[in-house]
């Protein structure tokens, strides 16, 4: 989430929506432009500014126990089992003691009783993915790499077929 412009000397503002998504419908174009209308629609309402808020609210008074307690009550009412996220990543090489950053490996650690959580973020016009699941709530994750390049390749497929 940003507020303006992009800057990218700055890191992202963390926000988050809850979108259905639409599992059952065999086109990949039409499940991209329901979820996209949902994300356009959920952008345009402000429906992240709750959290952005309360998370500006944690930064400002110092306490990290604000965050904890925010983090135990999503915890506690769980509304939702799968966190998808994506960062725009740098687009220009990145150095540590002159040796130059290859590739980026996303990672989002999961909350207490989440299943799945799938992190996508670019770096150098590469798209990279992350995903970490719990092993007993998802029993087949390491069928799940495989699926999500089929998945993309299918979409970009359809997307090409458009032109």
């Amino acid at each position: 989430m940003r507020s303006g412009p992009v800057d990218l000397r700055v890191g992202n503002r963390v926000s988050s929506w809850f979108v259905s998504l639409p599992l059952g419908n065999p086109r990949p174009l039409r499940r991209f432009e329901r979820i996209r209308a949902q994300t356009r629609e959920l952008k345009r309402n402000g429906a992240a500014s709750a959290i952005d808020s309360f998370m500006r609210f944690a930064d400002w008074t110092g306490s990290s126990r604000l965050t904890f307690l925010g983090v135990k009550l999503i915890s506690v009412v769980r509304p939702y089992n799968l966190i998808v996220t994506n960062v725009h990543g740098p687009q220009l090489p990145l150095y540590l003691l002159g040796a130059p950053l290859r590739e980026v490996h996303p990672l989002i650690p999961l909350f207490e009783r989440q299943g799945l959580a799938i992190a996508a973020m670019s770096y150098l016009g590469r798209l990279s993915f992350g995903l970490s699941a719990d092993w007993n709530a998802v029993p087949d994750m390491h069928e799940l790499p495989a699926l999500l390049a089929a998945s993309l390749a299918e979409l970009r497929e359809a997307a090409n077929a458009q032109k």
